[in-house]
C-alpha cells in the first residue's frame, strides 16, 4: 500500500504553545466525482504477456491539473510505463489544500498493469 500523504511534519513545539497548527493535505485522485479511467494496455505488451507496476509522481496545480509526471519506479518495460504516463497526464485531481486553500502539490499514483486472462 502506498502513501499519498505529502503532508509537511508539523512541529510539536507549535502545537504546544498554541500557535496555530497548519493543516496540510495532499492532492487526491481517487475521488469518486473524478472518474479517472484506467489506462489502456499496450497492445503488444497484452501480446508479450508484459504486466507490472509503475510507480508516478505527479506534481498537480492548484486546480487539479497534473502538469509534471515523473516515474518514480518503473515496471520494468517501457511500453506499461508510457502508457501509465500518458494516461495519468490526462487525469484530473482533486488538488492538495494547506489551511482551507487550495495549493500545488505531489502525489504519488500506482498504476498496476495485470492480465485478468493470460491467454
Amino acid at each position: 500500500t502506498l502513501s499519498l500523504h505529502d503532508a509537511l511534519p508539523i512541529s510539536s513545539s507549535k502545537a504546544e504553545t498554541g500557535e496555530r497548527v497548519p493543516h496540510n493535505e495532499p492532492p487526491r485522485y481517487h475521488a469518486d466525482y473524478l472518474h479517472n479511467p484506467q489506462p489502456p494496455y499496450p497492445p503488444l505488451s497484452r501480446r508479450l504477456r508484459e504486466s507490472g507496476s509503475t510507480l508516478l509522481r505527479v506534481h498537480v496545480t492548484a486546480e487539479g491539473v497534473p502538469d509534471q509526471v515523473l516515474i518514480k519506479l518503473s515496471s520494468g518495460s517501457a511500453r506499461l510505463d508510457q502508457a501509465a504516463e500518458a494516461a495519468v497526464s490526462q487525469w484530473r485531481f482533486a488538488p492538495a489544500h494547506s489551511n482551507g486553500q487550495a495549493v500545488a502539490g505531489w502525489v504519488e499514483v500506482p498504476i498496476i498493469f495485470k492480465l485478468d486472462n493470460p491467454s
